[in-house]
């Protein structure tokens, strides 16, 4: 199993889709991703507004890259952090600490 000490290592030119579940997002995650982001054929994100720490701004930045942004609006608190990516011969998930932020995408949290 490969390690990726900042999630941007796991996310490379190649990547066709990428899912993922996340307790925020971040107008500085979102940034981070951009680029990435535009290539994709897929991108799906479901977050929430539980913590009060999303930010619309990446909310929106994301949507406008090509990703259905969705927020959960469920009954129990939503807290995941699981990102799902999809290289089309292989898929792997990538689980761990990380919200949709710039710190935690570049190992600075």
């Amino acid at each position: 199993m490969r390690t990726c000490p900042e999630l941007l290592d796991c996310i490379s030119p190649d990547v066709r889709a990428i899912k993922a579940a996340i307790a925020c997002v971040k107008e500085s995650g979102a940034n981070a991703l951009i680029d990435s982001l535009k290539t994709l054929k897929e991108c799906v994100v479901i977050t929430s507004l539980d913590f009060g720490i999303t930010e619309l701004e990446g909310f929106e930045m994301m949507r406008k890259a090509g990703c259905n942004v969705y927020l959960y609006d469920g009954n129990r608190e939503f807290h995941p952090k699981v990102y799902l990516v999809d290289l089309g011969h292989k898929r792997f998930a990538i689980i761990g600490s990380s919200n949709l932020s710039e710190g935690a995408i570049t190992g600075g949290n």
